[in-house]
């Protein structure tokens, strides 16, 4: 009898066996078709959405608990402590770019949290704090190195990168350089950078490095009136709706203007006029200060509700605003899905902000990110 219960065990082992080899072999399929174009780190023990831009920068996907329902097709949380611990051990520094914070413990309490909204572009102080973080761990030991990821590990994830390496004696301005080396190296295709205000934030820093702009007015920024914001070539029927944020903490979003009541209580007029093809909103002189993110969409006025159609998006910081007045360009905008590349908005749709000085008086803002600092 114990001779036949040791054969029924054996074959219960080796199915199981057979059974846990076929679902990480379908669960690895998945994770590498959801990786798309991601060049991957793949031998005879690893296949991870992990890529190295350069022997000292790791980008990779969000290393995810191996459970249903918890983005279990992303990278597994065990294989990337496993590949930092055979290839990095003791000398790993993991930056989180998502909103979502893990435990850091799991990776020996080696993880930093700096999260920001996906397709979204950092707050300038958020950025460069990551930026000097890297710097720190980098310049402590020889062997270190740095793994950053967001979800997909491109877009934000290569927004710190980028602008870690334009930080550097080897890429000081060497913007278009730097981010075709993340493009190339992250992709298959050559696809880096995607969303323009994350492009815009890596000019940033490139501009600060080389000495375009003065750092103190960036961490002590002047704050400037919006006087307007003049749509051109807009589409017909076009009904803006702005919302206007402070963003200098990403994650905690200050509504500082929002033309929604208005629409609601048909007294748009009064700050929006349409002159044939163009749109202008006047916001009666808002005092905009660091880093800004507008919303624009079509509003539809259905009784006391109003639609959201065709949103958009930009971020800048005040800072960089030259000549009281920042173009744009429909290829400078962000969107959430692909109105604009649709027919919706003309190729020449744009948009032109129009700033006032804050009644000629130098009143420094503190942006919370510093203030939080220091």
């Amino acid at each position: 009898m114990d001779v036949l219960f040791k054969q029924i065990q054996l074959k219960a082992l080796v199915v199981e066996d057979k059974l846990n080899s076929s679902v990480k072999t379908a669960v690895t399929s998945i994770r590498t078709a959801v990786s798309v174009d991601k060049n991957r780190f793949i031998n005879d023990k690893f296949n991870l959405d992990l890529t190295y831009i350069t022997p000292k920068l790791i980008a990779f996907g969000y290393p995810a608990i191996d459970k249903l329902g918890s983005d279990w097709w992303r990278n597994s949380r065990i294989e990337v402590k496993d590949f930092l611990e055979t290839y990095h051990k003791d000398h790993y520094l993991i930056i989180n770019l998502t909103e979502k914070a893990y435990d850091s413990q799991f990776f020996n309490n080696r993880v930093h949290h700096i999260g920001w909204p996906d397709n979204h572009a950092p707050s300038l102080g958020l950025l460069l704090y990551a930026v000097q973080i890297i710097h720190n761990w980098l310049d402590a030991n020889s062997e270190n190195i740095v793994a950053v990821h967001c979800a997909a590990g491109r877009g934000r994830t290569g927004t710190l990168i980028c602008s870690y390496l334009l930080t550097t004696l080897a890429y000081e301005s060497r913007i278009e350089d730097v981010l075709s080396l993340f493009a190339t190296q992250r992709s298959s295709i050559g696809e880096g950078i995607k969303v323009p205000s994350q492009f815009r934030y890596v000019d940033y820093v490139n501009q600060l490095f080389t000495c375009r702009k003065n750092v103190e007015l960036v961490q002590n920024t002047n704050g400037l009136l919006l006087k307007s914001i003049v749509l051109k070539n807009i589409p017909t029927k076009f009904i803006p709706m702005i919302e206007v944020f402070n963003v200098s903490k990403p994650l905690e979003p200050v509504l500082l203007l929002s033309t929604k009541e208005k629409i609601i209580n048909n007294n748009c007029s009064s700050l929006c006029k349409i002159m044939g093809n163009i749109a202008m909103i006047e916001p009666q002189g808002i005092l905009l200060a660091g880093d800004i993110l507008i919303k624009i969409s079509s509003a539809t006025i259905i009784g006391k509700l109003v639609l959201e159609n065709d949103p958009f998006r930009f971020s800048f910081h005040t800072s960089f605003i030259d000549d009281f007045y920042l173009d744009l360009k429909k290829c400078d905008l962000d969107e959430k899905d692909t109105q604009l590349k649709s027919n919706k908005y003309p190729e020449d749709f744009s948009i032109r902000l129009m700033f006032m000085p804050n009644g000629g008086m130098y009143q420094p803002y503190k942006s919370a990110f510093y203030a939080q600092q220091s």
